[in-house]
């Protein structure tokens, strides 16, 4: 049978049925049951309070010409003692971001800013359009929502309903206060790299006005990983809502995700053997409560709260770049979570189209035992990418996409 990719290999991978598998969304009641740096609901938990006065409801938003930024606001309430503390820290983190911005010579006039507010102390309708709205029309800063409980997924579904609604050449930034549940310098690294990425002119934006090369990127961020599951850590970007509005519900999304891992991948031993052959290794096993619950661990994957990390790149059609430039020595370039992370603000965006390294690139040397072993599982090369999205979405990558060179370059099928 002919192959996607005219490339004359595909791998058969008809033993791992995915019977009842394919075939994109299920319908799905919605809950939150975490992600990402907030709290967490419940489905009987019935904490979605109404925007303010001012913010238009989200059925009445229209195409605007503008670039969408969606902004996923939290303020922890987690305990008494540091409630005052962690809560100035939210707004500060927010009053930052919302400076730089504001600053920046693409978005300042053209930038529409949709905002929810999590918090289980709810700020007065007028304290937070006052905090987000400031110096922006009324008529480009929209409220989406207010709650006492929720997470990353609640913001994102609202960015996918935007891009649904809108042309396709229509942008998207997402953005969320970072470290305003774990306030630690890690965290404040990662987001000023996110946030220097996309409010530069010759940062992400400029992949998406390259008149040369329209179709370069339809996802950008500071650094793209193909590991050890294809995301940006700290999942801040811009994208085309053309490609957005391919992507499952997040919620569906996290719940898909859960079933392909729980009842595939762990259906038996010999399919964990197969995709995940270090969950088997005794240093491992050592070190985790259970296979059957903990391995393939979630942050592998992009599984439970990782799943909103994993989602933007989740399709097959993403064509990612990225900004952050590798360093002269490659090994000591920034790859994903902490480990190499940029401590300066010295490095100017340099836009690639990525994956900007070889896949065994992205493999830190310094992470735990279940990191290491991954580039030598089949999870993490072609043969499992093509298995999540047959399962998530029935689909495989373009003849012409990127993906098929580079993991054959990168010897990913053996």
């Amino acid at each position: 049978a002919p192959t996607p990719n005219g490339r004359g290999w595909m791998p058969d991978l008809s033993f791992l049925s995915l019977a009842g598998g394919a075939g994109g969304p299920r319908p799905a009641d919605f809950t939150t049951d975490g992600g990402g740096d907030s709290t967490t609901t419940n489905a009987d938990d019935n904490s979605m309070i109404p925007p303010s006065p001012k913010a238009a409801p989200f059925e009445f938003l229209v195409p605007s010409g503008e670039v969408a930024v969606f902004f996923n606001t939290y303020l922890d309430e987690t305990t008494a003692e540091n409630k005052g503390r962690m809560r100035r820290r939210g707004l500060q983190i927010i009053e930052l971001m919302l400076g730089h911005m504001r600053d920046s010579q693409h978005l300042k006039d053209k930038m529409h800013l949709y905002y929810s507010h999590i918090s289980a102390e709810q700020m007065a309708p007028n304290e937070t359009q006052a905090l987000m709205c400031e110096n922006l029309p009324d008529d480009r800063c929209t409220e989406l929502f207010r709650t006492k409980q929720g997470n990353e997924k609640d913001t994102l579904k609202t960015l996918l309903e935007y891009c649904q609604r809108v042309p396709p050449q229509e942008l998207v930034i997402y953005l969320h206060n970072k470290g305003a549940l774990h306030s630690n310098s890690d965290n404040e690294w990662l987001r000023n790299l996110h946030v220097r990425s996309l409010v530069n002119t010759d940062g992400c934006y400029q992949g998406f006005m390259n008149e040369e090369a329209p179709n370069m990127c339809n996802v950008c961020s500071a650094r793209f990983s193909p590991m050890p599951h294809w995301h940006t850590s700290g999942n801040m970007w811009m994208a085309k809502c053309g490609y957005i509005k391919n992507l499952l519900e997040p919620q569906i999304f996290e719940e898909r995700m859960t079933e392909l891992i729980d009842t595939k991948v762990r259906s038996s031993r010999e399919k964990l053997e197969y995709w995940a052959p270090q969950c088997f290794d005794p240093h491992v096993v050592t070190q985790l409560a259970s296979i059957e619950e903990q391995c393939p661990a979630p942050w592998n994957v992009g599984k439970d709260r990782y799943a909103a990390e994993h989602w933007v790149h989740s399709h097959p059609t993403v064509q990612p770049c990225d900004v952050l430039p590798m360093e002269q020595n490659e090994t000591m370039s920034y790859r994903w979570a902490y480990s190499l992370l940029p401590r300066n603000l010295k490095w100017k965006p340099e836009l690639v189209q990525a994956p900007r390294f070889r896949l065994e690139h992205y493999v830190s040397p310094d992470l735990d035992p279940v990191n290491r072993a991954q580039p030598l599982t089949k999870w993490t090369k072609l043969e499992g990418r093509l298995y999540e999205w047959k399962f998530l979405y029935n689909a495989t990558p373009p003849e012409d996409s990127w993906i098929w060179k580079y993991y054959e370059e990168n010897d990913a099928l053996e």
